[in-house]
């Protein structure tokens, strides 16, 4: 704790400040440094006994002079403690008028307030840190520009077509510079679609005729370089639309027109003619608000790529199914979900197997206010909602043995396909656990879940896999006996390589597919010729269906057998596939699509061969509140199957602390309101997604030994996971085992 120093006049430290360099003030204010007031030098020692050191003596000292002027020593604001002759010469020498803080009905710590408002006026103060410390537009924006678009310092004047998708050397230039000039490539960036709806009849082309959407929303947009200027022609760049095919459509070029270039002032628009490089505008036109989609890239030449869209800092994860109550106003519904989908860049709007409209949020808040700006604002209709859609995901559990491998024979004899699931090691689990890295990820990703397989203490369990060679080296590189780096283990070392991973159209990696058919242990030397032309028809073939592979792979992983949800923390190992010849060549031509499903059935029934598990969703929950609630919040996330992380008091305030849990994001719907009701509005929650996690319940069990049978019975009450499977089962219109409870009333008592 800082003891308040004796009292100092404020010209010393007013003299102080403008007679030392700012540099050296700067390096001595923080720390044990002093201040020679007579030298106007800084010292490391104390000239004087109880020398308060220099931040102390030229800033903390004037304000608690400040303080003690106009309240008192005891800073309780007594009025016949106020000297106001003291707080007008103090005031003269800060140069702040005494009008501007003496009125005769403010009392003493009004007068104070409205002293430090001229004095050291907070806003003015932010606001000249942030110019004073922020990098200027062309520095910051070679700092930021790798980061935005693909970019590279030796693109040939021509570009090839495999590098399109990077930005051409002359707009780089102008990017990095912010030009400003005309003749600079204009680029900018639409980040999202603002609503202006209130504010739209003060614009003159729009102001007399009736606002609908397609007028009140501008694009928020950021321009890097050249001009932007009205009636400008324009080629947009934007992701997938609602109801599109998958993926995204970046690569198609739209040309549009700019007929309002808008310049923001708070909650106002003003429209301009022209605006340049490094300024925060809205564009709008009726072909822009038509066909930007969440964020899109701007840009007067055709050869600008699509800019890297915003990294959200969460996934959409709560989903709701929404209908019309009317049916005939379907149509409604589905514009309003389009214009949904444009303007919130967090909102995810699909369309299941079923029919079903699902809108997917951050969290059960979010998801809330889609629904009420979908009844307000974009449809203007009345709605009916599902309850919380929580997606899962599949996995199996470890295997001690041999693998499990599983052969499917195509129905016409063509193809054999013979493979293995293995659950991938636990230091690759935890990378494929993280949301935020294993979030739309590219395939570098599965190169480093590659390497921690390399560097897993069971690296020994995957030979089969790696191969002999790169677990000998890793071995070796443990134990220090091979000190030179070319003996390491790399990448392209490995038996197996990876071939694919997915599911790529769900943007995360669940599931690895390693080609083991290359090596399958066998010398050239000892097969038959028949043998050898076997082997070169399968390879041969095997190249042409491999695309077949692929799909098939990728359907699998998308949904898996226990209740259709993707697959999580699974490699499949392709370890054979032969083709026959002998097979009828008259159906060859459909051989690419009985591989495809082949693969998938093989994948599936590998699943169900392991014992398997449900993966959640986990967010990361921190409860904010007082001492006296603590027992109330433990016993609200126990009942949650929360996970206590940490439990911190909160420095500087008075019995206020935060507890920070993992917490299921299906247990989480409603945590806030009864956080409310049991505290009586002392605690706040805050969920944000981070990881996933499996339930370490099998959904399956059933008492087989003797031990089981004596502690579960004959009859086991389902557990939390068999309950979650029922459920989703059930939700999908999916298979179920109903147990008949009576024979003689089975319509009453089919239990679901």
């Amino acid at each position: 704790m800082i003891r308040r120093p004796p009292r100092s006049t404020l010209s010393s430290s007013s003299a102080a400040s403008d007679v030392y360099k700012r540099q050296d003030m700067e390096s001595a204010l923080w720390g044990l440094k002093f201040v020679d007031v007579a030298k106007k030098t800084i010292l490391d020692k104390p000239r004087r006994e109880e020398q308060p050191p220099c931040a102390v003596q030229l800033m903390l000292a004037p304000l608690w002079q400040v303080y003690t002027t106009f309240l008192g020593a005891d800073f309780e604001g007594h009025v016949d403690t106020f000297n106001l002759e003291a707080a007008i010469d103090l005031s003269k020498k800060m140069n702040v008028d005494p009008t501007l803080w003496n009125k005769p009905r403010a009392d003493c710590r009004g007068k104070l307030v409205a002293f430090m408002s001229n004095w050291l006026p907070i806003a003015k103060s932010v606001l000249d840190m942030v110019c004073e410390h922020s990098a200027s537009p062309p520095d910051a924006q070679k700092g930021r520009l790798p980061l935005l678009a693909n970019i590279s310092k030796d693109l040939p004047s021509e570009r090839p077509q495999d590098i399109k998708d990077f930005v051409p050397a002359d707009i780089q230039t102008a990017m990095e510079n912010c030009d400003p000039s005309e003749d600079a490539p204009m680029v900018a960036f639409i980040s999202s679609l603002i609503d202006t709806e209130f504010v739209a009849g003060q614009l003159g082309s729009y102001g007399d005729e009736e606002v609908d959407l397609s007028q009140s929303f501008v694009g928020f947009a950021r321009i890097f370089s050249g001009k932007v200027k009205t009636g400008m022609t324009v080629y947009l760049r934007t992701a997938a639309s609602f109801g599109d095919s998958d993926g995204a459509t970046s690569s198609d070029l739209l040309e549009c027109k700019i007929d309002q270039v808008l310049l923001l002032r708070g909650r106002g628009l003003e429209e301009v003619d022209s605006l340049t490089a490094g300024c925060l505008c809205g564009l709008r036109g009726s072909d822009i608000t038509k066909h930007v989609v969440k964020y899109a890239t701007v840009s007067n030449r055709k050869d600008m790529p699509a800019m890297t869209p915003p990294r959200l800092s969460s996934a959409s994860i709560v989903r709701l199914a929404v209908a019309p109550v009317n049916p005939m106003q379907l149509p409604n519904l589905i514009r309003g979900l389009t214009w949904l989908n444009k303007v919130d860049p967090q909102v995810e709007v699909i369309v299941l197997p079923t029919g079903e409209y699902v809108i997917g949020g951050a969290g059960e808040v979010h998801a809330e206010r889609c629904i009420k700006d979908l009844k307000d604002t974009f449809a203007k209709i009345e709605l009916t909602t599902s309850e919380p859609l929580v997606p899962f995901r599949e996995t199996i559990t470890t295997h001690t043995g041999k693998p499990k491998t599983v052969s499917v024979t195509t129905p016409f004899g063509h193809c054999t396909i013979e493979l293995y699931l293995k659950q991938l090691p636990y230091e690759v689990l935890e990378l494929l656990d993280n949301e935020e890295v294993n979030s739309n990820p590219s395939d570098n990703f599965v190169d480093k879940a590659v390497e921690l397989m390399i560097g897993c203490e069971d690296r020994k369990k995957w030979v089969d896999v790696l191969g002999r060679d790169a677990i000998a080296r890793k071995t070796r590189e443990d134990a220090a006996i091979a000190a030179d780096a070319n003996t390491l283990p790399t990448i392209a070392t490995i038996k197996a390589r990876p071939a694919s991973w997915g599911p790529k159209k769900l943007k995360f990696c669940g599931a690895i597919l390693f080609d083991n058919t290359e090596d399958d242990g066998t010398d050239a030397t000892e097969l038959t010729e028949e043998e050898q032309q076997n082997k070169a028809y399968s390879h041969s073939k095997k190249q042409g269906c491999w695309d077949a592979v692929v799909s098939g792979f990728q359907i699998a992983c998308m949904s898996g057998p226990m209740m259709e949800e993707p697959l999580h923390g699974i490699a499949v190992v392709l370890k054979s596939m032969t083709f026959h010849q002998d097979a009828d060549p008259c159906l060859e031509m459909a051989v690419g699509g009985q591989v495809m499903i082949a693969v998938k059935d093989a994948i599936k029934r590998g699943v169900e061969l392991h014992s398997r598990r449900i993966v959640e969703p986990m967010y990361n929950c921190s409860v904010y509140s007082s001492g006296a609630t603590q027992g109330k919040i433990y016993s609200v996330l126990a009942r949650r199957r929360a996970n206590i992380v940490d439990e911190v008091m909160n420095e500087g305030s008075s019995g206020l602390f935060y507890i920070s849990c993992s917490l299921p994001v299906l247990s989480s719907f409603g945590l806030q309101d009864e956080l409310r009701i049991q505290t009586a509005g002392a605690a706040t929650a805050q969920l944000q997604l981070t990881h996933w996690t499996i339930i370490d319940e099998d959904p399956y069990f059933v008492p087989t030994t003797k031990e089981e049978l004596d502690e579960h019975g004959v009859v086991v009450p389902p557990n939390f996971a068999a309950r979650t499977l029922r459920t989703v089962r059930k939700r999908k219109g999916l298979h179920r085992d109903l147990v008949v409870e009576n024979a003689t009333k089975q319509k009453f008592s089919i239990k679901s």
